[in-house]
């Protein structure tokens, strides 16, 4: 016990001189052997990053860029267009092709809804300078109510003329020139382009005039007529 206290005074003398200061307003430097250690930093407590439980990882920085695709879909008999995201360089098939899918959550329970059978569409191909032809698989084409034929290729042009490019779209039924309901309800010549005049009567907030010229020009016989494929 007495040797602890004298080794405490001799260390308390050292740190004394070591801090006192000078008339030369100096510090003198006490030689680190006599401090037996009492210079080195104190060890704390704290997480060990060597730990994972207690490092701090920090989340994913990685982002996907996305842009937003109008698509059409069914809302009693006319459509309406819903907005998603999909990520950047998504391609013009894969777009389509989420017509197929349809919608869900609310809108589906709020009876909106897809002419469109999973793989009715077989593909999508862009012809210059602003077209492009959709190709349908004919077992899958038969499925489609007469009713929704229209309201199908409506879904299908309205969505693909809002891309950038393209104005204007044929359609295929296994590789043959296919005709399709125009505005009037009346069937184009088979393969002949179309663009966003032909359907835009169509939708929940087409102006007056248009659904006016559609109504004056359909008869009822005609709303169950089928798409046909040329000759």
């Amino acid at each position: 016990m007495k040797r602890q206290l004298a080794l405490i005074g001799v260390v308390a003398t050292v740190l004394l001189a070591a801090c006192r200061i000078g008339g030369s307003d100096t510090v003198e430097e006490v030689d680190a052997d006599l401090l037996g250690g009492l210079n080195e930093p104190t060890a704390t407590t704290g997480p060990d990053d060597s730990d994972p439980s207690t490092s701090s990882i920090p989340g994913s920085t990685t982002t996907v860029a996305t842009e937003t695709l109008r698509l059409y879909f069914i809302e009693a008999s006319q459509l309406v267009p819903v907005e998603v995201e999909i990520p950047q360089g998504t391609s013009l098939r894969g777009r389509i092709s989420m017509l197929e899918v349809g919608p869900s959550g609310d809108l589906a329970e709020a009876g909106v809804r897809t002419a469109l059978q999973p793989d009715l569409i077989s593909g999508v191909a862009l012809w210059s300078p602003d077209g492009a032809t959709v190709t349908l698989d004919s077992d899958l084409f038969a499925g489609v109510d007469d009713a929704d034929q229209r309201l199908m290729v409506g879904q299908i042009v309205l969505t693909l003329v809002d891309q950038p490019g393209i104005d204007r779209v044929d359609f295929t039924l296994d590789g043959e020139p296919l005709a399709v309901f125009l505005r009037d309800n009346t069937l184009s010549a088979p393969g002949e382009a179309v663009g966003r005049s032909a359907y835009e009567v169509l939708l929940a907030d087409a102006p007056p005039d248009a659904v006016e010229s559609s109504s004056a020009t359909s008869g009822p016989s005609r709303s169950s007529v089928s798409l046909t494929s040329g000759p």
